[in-house]
């Protein structure tokens, strides 16, 4: 183990991401007119998944299920 692991223990990458929700309010109700904006908020918070999370999904797109 690292000296720096040792004094600073084990760490994760973790991603933050902050909704304006008044901005949120706006585009939910732009849905109902806005069909294909539905599918671009939801694939923009797909990918704000866990780290770890997105490099499993490309290894497995990249090599198949056995790495």
């Amino acid at each position: 183990m690292s000296s720096d692991r040792r004094r600073h223990g084990s760490f994760e990458d973790r991603f933050v991401a902050f909704v304006d929700i008044l901005g949120f309010r706006d585009i939910v109700s732009r849905m109902q007119k806005e069909h294909g904006l539905f599918s671009t908020v939801r694939d923009a918070l797909k990918t704000s998944g866990h780290p770890q999370e997105r490099k499993r999904k490309r290894k497995s797109a990249c090599c198949g299920p056995s790495g």
